[in-house]
């Protein structure tokens, strides 16, 4: 690696001999330690970091603050902004808080370190008959810590919410060195601020999260699920108005249009399933229910179904395959689970967004962006979590440097924002969308946030360059 500054060397120094034992330089590590899933370049490093305690975190934090070194918070690396690629500086990897210090079923909490990979708190609390609501499609390999910087969510916030609703309270190392708890054990609490939630989605420029206080609820007992086929896309996002209008609150309710069909027929014609029409259907919703017990699942299942029969929209729908068996329903999950890696193994140079609108809106952004896409001559794929309008617009670009599929990609963001939606639902700003935030947010607001940040980490040490 390349010879490291003065400032690096001093950051160093004042970091103690300890700590200094656990600062990797080789290239192995440093590879797998600068890029995450987004498809954005590497960055690059003067080392990687392995502390194991809050207070090896302050005197990193205290060192680089005092010797203008820049610092990049590292969970699983599973990002897909960039949030964690770094720009010179070190890398502080989290993967040593991984403990789950306490499971409490009366108060329906977990005491976490950051590094927790998240499935695994929820199996942890399956064992309490308890769960970990967030669910990112990563849930095997992200961290706790990640999801909170990041206010990852998942098939199941339609139902139970994203991170932030279930961040309760956090422990923080500041920019300025001191270590801070904001946050409550209690369900209610609204003394001061409310810093927790500020820290909630701060993508690292804030403070390292060292610890956290996260909500468990009631582990469904039972659920139900069905594969319903529909000519189009807008016919599928009817139904899912006609179903949240009748009151049911499905666990998960996803969208896969016929592009991401076809991808995954191509691949395994079995993880399409066919119903009596035998025709590839022109969008698919995967719908769940879940609840305290088999009856209440089923029950809840068939009177979402009920309402997109009792509705005009019942025409339009081409296929019903309810799962007669917990095997059919994951089984259905899979063509869901199969869309992103393939679209990435088909289309590595995709520009894939993970925008959302009005629940509303849903259909209006899935005709204005097969439109623009046409007039573009480039193929869009659309699949995501219909339920709470957070749709993955992908634009299937061949080639990097296609300049048809960014502008495309421009073009269908400020109609997102015109429909009343957000440039990123779930994946955060990072570096990937940190030019086109003025998109959705004024001047006034942009420069509210630069003075926090200025406020929380004067030095500019934290995660630079990144949002803002």
């Amino acid at each position: 690696m390349a010879h490291r500054s003065p400032a690096a060397e001093r950051f160093l120094l004042g970091i103690g001999h300890s700590l200094r034992q656990r600062v990797r330089c080789d290239e192995e590590v440093l590879s797998g330690n600068i890029a995450d899933e987004s498809g954005l370049a590497p960055g690059w490093a003067d080392g990687v970091i392995f502390p194991s305690s809050t207070l090896d975190v302050q005197k990193i934090v205290r060192s680089a603050r005092d010797h203008q070194v820049a610092l990049v918070p590292r969970g699983g690396g599973t990002g897909k902004a960039g949030g964690c690629i770094p720009n010179g500086g070190f890398v502080v990897s989290m993967v040593n808080f991984n403990r789950i210090l306490e499971i409490s079923s009366v108060d329906g909490c977990a005491v976490i370190e950051p590094g927790v990979i998240t499935g695994s708190l929820d199996a942890v609390a399956g064992d309490c008959g308890l769960a970990f609501a967030p669910d990112p499609g990563s849930l095997e390999a992200c961290t706790v810590g990640g999801n909170i910087a990041t206010n990852a969510a998942g098939p199941r916030a339609l139902k139970y919410g994203v991170t932030r609703e279930h961040t309760w309270a956090v422990e923080v190392v500041t920019p300025r060195g001191d270590i801070i708890r904001p946050g409550r054990r209690a369900i209610k609490g609204v003394a001061g601020f409310d810093i927790t939630a500020l820290m909630v989605g701060s993508e690292g420029c804030l403070g390292f999260i060292t610890g956290a206080t996260v909500r468990l609820i009631d582990r469904p007992a039972a659920a139900a699920g069905a594969w319903i086929g529909f000519a189009d896309v807008e016919a599928a996002c009817a139904a899912a108005d006609e179903i949240l209008a009748s009151g049911a609150r499905p666990a998960l309710m996803e969208l896969l249009d016929q592009r991401a069909l076809e991808l995954v027929e191509q691949h395994d014609p079995s993880a399409v399933p066919r119903g009596d029409s035998k025709k590839l259907p022109g969008a698919v919703i995967l719908l769940e229910t879940d609840g305290p017990n088999e009856r209440r699942a089923t029950e809840d299942l068939e009177h979402a179904l009920l309402a997109i029969a009792e509705s005009p929209i019942s025409t339009s729908v081409s296929d019903l395959l309810v799962s007669q068996s917990e095997t059919q329903r994951l089984a259905a999950r899979r063509a869901r689970e199969l869309v992103s890696p393939l679209l990435m193994e088909r289309f590595p140079h995709k520009i894939s967004d993970d925008v959302a609108v009005p629940r509303g809106r849903m259909s209006d952004l899935h005709t204005v962006a097969q439109r623009e896409a046409a007039a573009a001559g480039i193929e869009v794929c659309v699949f995501g979590h219909l339920g709470d309008g957070n749709l993955h617009v992908s634009v299937l670009r061949q080639n990097e440097n296609d300049d048809r599929a960014s502008g495309l990609r421009m073009r269908i963001m400020r109609h997102v924002v015109d429909l009343g939606g957000t440039i990123s639902a779930e994946h955060g700003i990072g570096l990937a969308k940190r030019d086109i935030l003025t998109l959705e947010q004024d001047q006034a607001l942009l420069a509210l946030q630069r003075q926090i940040k200025q406020l929380f980490d004067p030095a500019g040490i934290m995660n630079p360059g990144k949002v803002l």
